[in-house]
C-alpha cells in the first residue's frame, strides 16, 4: 500500500519536471517552498540559463527566504561527497545522475552567482520596477525613477490630502462636499482644516480599486445615481414628493384616523398626533425619518388590533400601504444622501489622487500600483511588441509563490507573462527548448483582500489554463503537512468542515502530518463571565479597561497558562523533547485592539520575556509619543499640557494625584514655573533633570536632546525606566525614533521646532523579524503577519470577535456594485449600517458581506495551522443571548470539537478561573531531550557599568533671546497706547504672530478670508468683538508698501538660529528674515498695545533680543552689512535697532 509520504513524493517529482507547466494547490505546511526552491534547481539541472528563471513571490521576506534557500543548497553541492550529491539529485530529479550529471551540478553555484542578472527571485513590484528601467522610454517614464516604499508613498498622499483641502475650504462649493464627505467619516480633525485621517485610507482603497481613476465610467452622475437607486436630485424633492403622496393617497385615511381614535387613550392618542402632524406641518424630512407610522427600528407599528382602528374600514390594508409609501421614501431619502456623500467623494478623490500623482511624478516616484500598471501598459501597446518579443526571448520560466495572494491586475500581467511560455515548446527557429509556468498557492489562505487579492481568482485561473493546456498542464494538489501534528490537523478538518468553506475555497484536500506518531493537542477556552458591576472611578481615565474587563483577565490568563507550562517543564516533541521556552510561544489577534495591549502588559507583569509585536507605528508607540512631548515642552516650556504627560510617563513615573497636586499649585498659570517653585524632592529632581535634557536641546539639538533624556537621569537611566514599565518591546520603536531624528540633522538645519514638525508627521511602521534564533520572546502579533510563520504552542486570542455588517464602527469602507453598461464595480462609500442602505444596493452590500465572512473564515484556517504542536483557542466574550450565535471562530471551533468529539475523544476539565475547557488530545513519542549546548557552561555577570547612567556633558550656558529678561509694564518707558487691552494679550501676539507668517504666502484678494478664518478657528479665550481688529492689524502691516521688502520674494519667516558669542550659546527663532545680496534684515514682531515712542524707549529685553540675533547673524555672513527692525504691529511702526 502506497503511504502518505510516497504520495507526496511522487506528486512533487510530477510537477517539479521542468519540461511541463504545474499547477500546485498546497495545503498549509506542505512545504509550498520547498517544492518550488526544488522546481528551480530541476530547471538549472536540465539546461536552463539562471537568468531566463523568473520566480516572483509576495514579500521581500519571501523573496530573501527562498533564495537563501537555493544559494545554500548549491554551494553545498560544490563540496559534498559524490555518494551524497548523487543521492540528493536522485531524491529531486528520480534518477541517478551520472559523472557529468554530477559535474553540472556542482557548477550551479557558481553559474548563478556569475550569470548576468543573476536568479531572479523577487517580488511582483520588484519585477515590474526592473523591466520598467530597461525601457523606460517606452514605458513613458523619466530616466531615474524610483519605485516608493509604502511609507514614502503614504507620506506623499497626506501631502496630497492635505494641499487638495486647504483648496476646497477657499472654494464654497467644494468646501461644503468636503464638510459632507469629513462629517461623514466620523474622525478626529486635522490640523484644523476639518479633513479627517481616515479619508486617507479611503483615498488609497478607492485608487487601487478604480486602478487609479482609470476605470471610473465617463459620466459618474449617472452611474452612481443608477448603483444607489436615487431617482430625486435632492432630499427637499423627495420631502415635497412623499408630502404630495401622502395628502393625495391618505389624506382621508388619516382624517379618519383622527376621527375616529380616541385621543384618551395612550396609543390611540399617539396615532391621532401623528395624523395631524402629517396633514398639517410644511413638506420636511422629518415626516419621513420620524414617522408616526414606523418603530426605532424603522419596522411598521403593529397596531391594527387597537380598538378604534377596528372602526375604521379596511384600517390593516391603508395602513399597510401607508408603511410602504413611508419606507419607499425612507430609502429613496438615504439613496439621495448616499448619492451626495459618494459624488462628493468622487470629485474629492479625483482631485486627491491626481495631484497626488502628479506629486509623485514631479519627485520621479511610482507608487506599488503604478509599478503593475505601468508595466502592463508597457507590454499592452502594440507600438512595443518588440519589448514583450525580447521578454519572451529572455524568459524560459515563470515561478509564481503564494498565488493565492494575487490581485486581478497581477494576474493580467502572469498571463502576457507566461502567453508564449504556455504556448509552445519550441522556440521561433523550431527549436525545442523547456519553457513552463509554475504556480504554488493555497486559496484557503487567501487574506490580502485588503490588497486586492481575490481568493476566487486562483481557480478560476487555474480553469482557464487547463482549458488553454490540457495535459501540458501537471496537477498536484500537496496534503501532507511537515509542520503540524495530526491532533491539530484533525481539529482543522473538523472545524472546517463546513459546506460554505470547503466550496468558496475549491476543492478540499483533508490534512495529514508527515510525523502521525508526534503528541499534540487542541484546548478550547470557554467565554468568560461578563465583570460585576462595580461603582465608577469618576477620576479614572475614560479609555482605561477596567480590572476585571474581559480583555484584561483573558490576556492575565493566557499568561498564567504560559508560565504554568514553562514552570511544570512541559516538553515539545517538535523540538527534540527539550522543555517550552518563551521564544515557542505565539499569540495571535485578528486585530490590534486594546487586548492586544493588554496581552503584551501581562507577560510583562507575569515576567515573560516578550518579543514585542510584529509591527510597530512608530508614531503611535507610548515610549514615543512621550519623547514627542519632550520635543513640544523643548519648542514651547508654557506647554503645560506636555509637561504633564511627561511627568506621568515612565521617565518620572508621577500618579494622577500628585499631578493633580502640581496643577492646583499652579492655580491656573503655567506649570513649568509651578514645577520649578515646587519644594518637593520629586519635584526638584524632575525640573533639574528636564532643564539638563532641554539645555542640551538648545545647545545640541533634537537628536542629543532625546539621547539625554534617555541615557542620562538619576539612579536609573530614562532606558532603565522605560524598559521597568513597559518591557523590552519599546526599544525598537525608540532607536528608530532616534535613528530618524540623526537622518533629520544630516538633512535638515539642526532644529527643535522642525524636527518636531517632522515628528507630528510621521507615519513609518516598523515590520519586526519575527522567526529565527534571534528572536528569544514570546511572539504577539496578528495572523497577518504570522502568515508563513509557526511556533510549537499557539494561542488565538481574540476568536470572539467578528465585524458585523450592521456595526458601522466595523463595517468595511466601500461595497463594490457594477453599474449597468460598464465593466468594471464601481466602488461606493458607506458610513452606515447594513440597515440604513438603500434597496438598490443591498446585493452588492450581501456579496461583500459574504466575501468578507469567507476571509474571516481564511484567517482563521491560518491561524490554526500555524500551531506546530499546540493549540489554544481562547474563549473571550459571550455572544448576547439573541438566536443564533454569531458565527465567530470559537462557535466555529465549538462546532468542530463537537465534530471530534462524536467517538468520546473530546474530554472536558475544569480549570480554575476559566470555568470548562475542551481539550482534544493524543499522546504519541516523546523523543529523548538532548543536553542543551550551553549546560554546565559558564555565566559571565555583565558589567557593573553597563547598567550604570552615562555621566552627563556639561551643556554649557544657552540663553534664549526670546527669554531675555521679563518685559514688566513699568519698564517700557516712554511709549504711546496704540491698542485697547485684551482678555488674552498673549494669545493675542501668538495670533498676529501667525498671521504675519502666513498671509505673506497667500494672494492679496484672498488673505482677509483666509485671515478670518484662521482667528475665529485659533482664536478660543478671546472675546469674539477683538477678533476683526487682529485681522486688521496683520493687514495694516502687510498692506503698508514701506514693509512690502520683508514680506516679498526672498523672505523667509520663523527662521531657526542658533551659535555661540564670546563663549556663549544663544538659540532662538528669528520672526523674519531678508537676505539680499546687499543685506540682512531681520524682523521681530512685537504686538503689545504700547509702542515706544523712541528707538531710545525701546525696553532692554527687546533691544537685547535683537542685538544678540544680529550678532548671530553678523558671524555667519560677515561680508554684508546686517539690520534689526522691531516691527510693533499696533502702529503699525519700525523701530531700528543696532
Amino acid at each position: 500500500m502506497t503511504t502518505d509520504l510516497e504520495k507526496t513524493n511522487d506528486i512533487q517529482k510530477r510537477v517539479g519536471d521542468p519540461a511541463r507547466s504545474a499547477w500546485v494547490s498546497a495545503n498549509a505546511g506542505t512545504g509550498k517552498t520547498y517544492i518550488l526552491v526544488r522546481r528551480v534547481i530541476r530547471e538549472l539541472l536540465a539546461g536552463a540559463e539562471p537568468a531566463s528563471i523568473v520566480c516572483i513571490t509576495f514579500t521581500k521576506a519571501g523573496a530573501a527566504e527562498m533564495s537563501g534557500r537555493l544559494l545554500e543548497m548549491l554551494s553545498d553541492w560544490t563540496l559534498v561527497p559524490d555518494d551524497k550529491l548523487s543521492k540528493e539529485l536522485a531524491d529531486i530529479t528520480g534518477t541517478v545522475p551520472s559523472a557529468d550529471e554530477l559535474k553540472d551540478a556542482r557548477q550551479l553555484f557558481a553559474k548563478a552567482l556569475e550569470s548576468p542578472g543573476g536568479l531572479k527571485i523577487q517580488t511582483i513590484h520588484s519585477f515590474c520596477a526592473s523591466i520598467l528601467s530597461r525601457f523606460p522610454v517606452e514605458a513613458g517614464l523619466p530616466l531615474g525613477f524610483k519605485a516608493l516604499e509604502d511609507d514614502e508613498a503614504a507620506a506623499i498622499l497626506r501631502e496630497a490630502v492635505r494641499d487638495v483641502a486647504t483648496w476646497l475650504k477657499t472654494d464654497d462649493g467644494l468646501g461644503a462636499q468636503l464638510d459632507l464627505v469629513t462629517a461623514k467619516l466620523q474622525a478626529a480633525e486635522e490640523d484644523g482644516l476639518g479633513f479627517q485621517p481616515s479619508i486617507e485610507d479611503a483615498l488609497t482603497l478607492y485608487a487601487q480599486k478604480t486602478r487609479s481613476l482609470r476605470t471610473l465610467p465617463a459620466e459618474m452622475g449617472d452611474a452612481l445615481r443608477s448603483v444607489v437607486g436615487a431617482e430625486f436630485q435632492t432630499e427637499e424633492e423627495v420631502a415635497q414628493g412623499f408630502h404630495s403622496d401622502l395628502r393625495h393617497q391618505y389624506g382621508a385615511f388619516l382624517s379618519s384616523m383622527i376621527g375616529t381614535l380616541d385621543a384618551s387613550k395612550a396609543k390611540e392618542g399617539a396615532l391621532v398626533e401623528g395624523a395631524k402632524a402629517a396633514l398639517e406641518s410644511a413638506p420636511t424630512l422629518d415626516l419621513i425619518e420620524n414617522s408616526f407610522v414606523l418603530t426605532a427600528d424603522q419596522k411598521p407599528r403593529k397596531v391594527a388590533n387597537l380598538a378604534g382602528c377596528k372602526l375604521i374600514e379596511n384600517f390593516a390594508e391603508q395602513w399597510e400601504g401607508l408603511s410602504d409609501l413611508v419606507l419607499e421614501n425612507l430609502a429613496q431619502l438615504r439613496a439621495v444622501r448616499l448619492f451626495d456623500l459618494n459624488y462628493a467623494f468622487s470629485l474629492l478623490a479625483r482631485a486627491s489622487i491626481q495631484h497626488y500623482n502628479q506629486l509623485k511624478e514631479e519627485r520621479l516616484g511610482l507608487d506599488y500600483d503604478d509599478l503593475i500598471e505601468k508595466t502592463l501598459d508597457l507590454l499592452g501597446r502594440v507600438e512595443n511588441a518588440w519589448v514583450q518579443y525580447k521578454l519572451d526571448a529572455a524568459i524560459d520560466h515563470v515561478l509564481l509563490d503564494e498565488a493565492q495572494d494575487t490581485s486581478a491586475s497581477q494576474w493580467e500581467l502572469v498571463k502576457k507573462l507566461s502567453e508564449e511560455l504556455t504556448a509552445t515548446s519550441e522556440d521561433a527557429a523550431g527549436t525545442h527548448r523547456y519553457r513552463s509556468l509554475f504556480v504554488v498557492g493555497d486559496p484557503k489562505q487567501s487574506i490580502y483582500a485588503f490588497n486586492g487579492a481575490e481568493a476566487r481568482l486562483f481557480n478560476q485561473t487555474h480553469e482557464e489554463y487547463e482549458t488553454r493546456m490540457g495535459g501540458r498542464l501537471a496537477d498536484g494538489r500537496l496534503f501532507l503537512s511537515f509542520r503540524t501534528a495530526q491532533p491539530v490537523l484533525d481539529a482543522v478538518d473538523a472545524i472546517f468542515h463546513t459546506d460554505g468553506f470547503r466550496e468558496a475555497g475549491g476543492p478540499y484536500t483533508e490534512h495529514k502530518s508527515a510525523k502521525p506518531e508526534r503528541p499534540g493537542s487542541v484546548a478550547l477556552w470557554p467565554h468568560l463571565p461578563e465583570e460585576e458591576k462595580a461603582d465608577v472611578d469618576v477620576w479614572a481615565p475614560v479609555d482605561a479597561p477596567s480590572e476585571g474587563s474581559i480583555d484584561r483577565r483573558l490576556a492575565r490568563a493566557i499568561a498564567a497558562d504560559i508560565k504554568a507550562r514553562m514552570e511544570r517543564g512541559d516538553r515539545l516533541a517538535c523540538k527534540d523533547g527539550r522543555v517550552l521556552q518563551p521564544k515557542d510561544v505565539m499569540i495571535l489577534f485578528q486585530r490590534r485592539g486594546p487586548r492586544f495591549e493588554e496581552m503584551l502588559k501581562a507577560l510583562v507583569d507575569a515576567g515573560i520575556p516578550s518579543a514585542g509585536t510584529d509591527r510597530i507605528a512608530i508614531a503611535r508607540d507610548t515610549a514615543v509619543r512621550d519623547l514627542i512631548a519632550l520635543l513640544r515642552l523643548a519648542a514651547n516650556r508654557d506647554d503645560s499640557l506636555s509637561l504633564a504627560v511627561l511627568l506621568k510617563s515612565p521617565f518620572f513615573g508621577w500618579s494622577e494625584d500628585r499631578l493633580y497636586d502640581l496643577c492646583q499649585d499652579a492655580d491656573g498659570g503655567l506649570l513649568w514655573r509651578a514645577l520649578r517653585d515646587d519644594p518637593a524632592q520629586d519635584a526638584q529632581e524632575a525640573f533639574s533633570e528636564l532643564s539638563r535634557v532641554l539645555d542640551t536641546g538648545a545647545r545640541h539639538g533634537p537628536y542629543r536632546m532625546l539621547a539625554a533624556m534617555l541615557d542620562g537621569g538619576g539612579e536609573l537611566t530614562g532606558r532603565q525606566r522605560l524598559g521597568a514599565r513597559l518591557g523590552d518591546s519599546y526599544a525598537e520603536a525608540v532607536e528608530t525614533f532616534l535613528d530618524e531624528a540623526l537622518s533629520f540633522e544630516d538633512r535638515e538645519p539642526r532644529s527643535l521646532h522642525g524636527f518636531l514638525r517632522y515628528a507630528e508627521n510621521f507615519s513609518r511602521d516598523i515590520k519586526r523579524e519575527t522567526a529565527g534564533e534571534e528572536v528569544t520572546g514570546v511572539r504577539v502579533m496578528t495572523v497577518h503577519g504570522a502568515k508563513g510563520l509557526e511556533a510549537p504552542l499557539v494561542y488565538v486570542a481574540d476568536a470572539d470577535y467578528l465585524k458585523k455588517p450592521h456595526d458601522v464602527r466595523k463595517r468595511a469602507m466601500f461595497v463594490y456594485p457594477e453599474p449597468e453598461g460598464h465593466d468594471a464595480p464601481l466602488p461606493v462609500l458607506v458610513t452606515g449600517s447594513v440597515k440604513t442602505d438603500p434597496p438598490a444596493l443591498t446585493p452588492a452590500s450581501e456579496d461583500a458581506e459574504q466575501l468578507r465572512l469567507e476571509e474571516y473564515q481564511r484567517l482563521f484556517y491560518v491561524a490554526a495551522t500555524r500551531a506546530e504542536e499546540h493549540l489554544v483557542i481562547a474563549g473571550g466574550k459571550a455572544p448576547k443571548d439573541s438566536g443564533e450565535p454569531p458565527p465567530t471562530w470559537h462557535a466555529m471551533a465549538m462546532s468542530g470539537m463537537d465534530r471530534l468529539g462524536a467517538d468520546g475523544s473530546v474530554v472536558s476539565e475544569e480549570v480554575e478561573g476559566l470555568g470548562t475547557v475542551q481539550l482534544y488530545a493524543k499522546g504519541g513519542t516523546m523523543p529523548e531531550a538532548e543536553a542543551s549546548s550551553d549546560q554546565g557552561a559558564e555565566r559571565i555577570a555583565s558589567p557593573q557599568w553597563l547598567s550604570e547612567p552615562v555621566r552627563p556633558e556639561d551643556p554649557g550656558r544657552v540663553i534664549y533671546p526670546s527669554l531675555i529678561g521679563a518685559l514688566e509694564e513699568d519698564e517700557r518707558g516712554e511709549a504711546e497706547e496704540a491698542s485697547p487691552s485684551s482678555s488674552n494679550a498673549r494669545l493675542r501676539g501668538v495670533l498676529l504672530h501667525r498671521l504675519l507668517e502666513v498671509l505673506p504666502e497667500v494672494p492679496p484678494a484672498e488673505r482677509k478670508t483666509h485671515a478670518s478664518a484662521l482667528v475665529q478657528r485659533q482664536g478660543q479665550g478671546l472675546e469674539r468683538a477683538e477678533l476683526p481688529g487682529i485681522v486688521d492689524a496683520a493687514l495694516g502691516v502687510l498692506a503698508d508698501d514701506s514693509f512690502a521688502p520683508l514680506f516679498g520674494e526672498g523672505s523667509m519667516a520663523e527662521v531657526s538660529i542658533q551659535g555661540q558669542v564670546d563663549g556663549v550659546t544663544f538659540s532662538g527663532q528669528i520672526d523674519r528674515l531678508l537676505m539680499t545680496d546687499s543685506e540682512i534684515v531681520a524682523v521681530e514682531y512685537k504686538s503689545s498695545r504700547w509702542i515706544p515712542a523712541t528707538a531710545d524707549a525701546v525696553p532692554s529685553a527687546h533691544r537685547k533680543q535683537m542685538e544678540a540675533y544680529l550678532a548671530l547673524l553678523t558671524q555667519m555672513e560677515p561680508s554684508r552689512p546686517v539690520r534689526g527692525i522691531l516691527l510693533y504691529t499696533a502702529g503699525p511702526r519700525v523701530i531700528e535697532v543696532g
